[in-house]
């Protein structure tokens, strides 16, 4: 199989899978991530959540975002038509990457905060907190 044919299975196989995982989540009455949100050709489908939480943990980092922030998070809303990669998380403690200042934040204080996924097949995936109140 040639490499332009390989690529072109692989694009309609996970656009394939793709449609599958949409029309099975449009049956769910419960709030799930989609397969949508799984990184595609090296980019992600667009997404967004706004999350309310309880701070557990403030931790400065030595490499890529300067703050990894875990929030307990205790509700998550969705954005527009935007995948919500917090929707399947709510009470759990999930671990956050930031580059917006720290300074204000602590721990148990509870926050609104946008949330989304960003990175690529390449580098992986992280979720980004943006907006903190």
């Amino acid at each position: 199989m040639s490499r332009i044919n390989k690529r072109l299975w692989l694009g309609v196989t996970m656009a394939v899978a793709i449609l599958a995982g949409s029309i099975v989540s449009c049956t769910k009455t419960s709030t799930t991530s989609s397969p949508a949100t799984v990184p595609i050709g090296g980019s992600l489908v667009q997404t967004d959540s706004i999350i309310t939480g309880v701070i557990t943990a403030i931790n400065s980092m030595s490499t890529g975002y300067p703050w990894e922030i875990d929030v307990k998070v205790n509700s998550s809303q969705d954005v527009g038509i935007l995948e919500n990669p917090t929707g399947d998380k709510v009470g759990q403690v999930v671990q956050f990457r930031t580059d917006e200042s720290t300074k204000g934040l602590h721990v148990g204080q509870t926050i609104t905060a946008h949330a989304k996924l960003t990175g690529d097949v390449e580098v992986g995936t992280t979720l980004y907190i943006y907006n903190i109140q």
